[in-house]
């Protein structure tokens, strides 16, 4: 979140959704191989609705709705 907070705050907007998007993948391709792991699952949860705010931010509302429904997936 730091680095993409840094992307931001010098103009590089797509670096960074970049690296979000990339804490995502790999948080979620952990839970793949744990799905029962409430730690993995948590972070996932974090990492989607940062994932999330930094594409309302940048008007991908598209990308934003389908985030919000993998988050809300997470809850249960």
């Amino acid at each position: 979140m730091q680095l993409s907070d840094q992307y931001e705050a010098m103009g590089r907007h797509e670096e960074a959704i970049a690296v979000c998007e990339v804490a995502w993948n790999a948080i979620t391709e952990r839970l793949k191989r744990l799905p029962a792991d409430v730690g993995w699952r948590y972070h996932a949860r974090g990492a989607g609705f940062t994932l999330l705010k930094v594409y309302q931010r940048h008007n991908r509302l598209e990308h934003a709705c389908l985030m919000e429904a993998q988050c809300k997936e997470l809850m249960i």
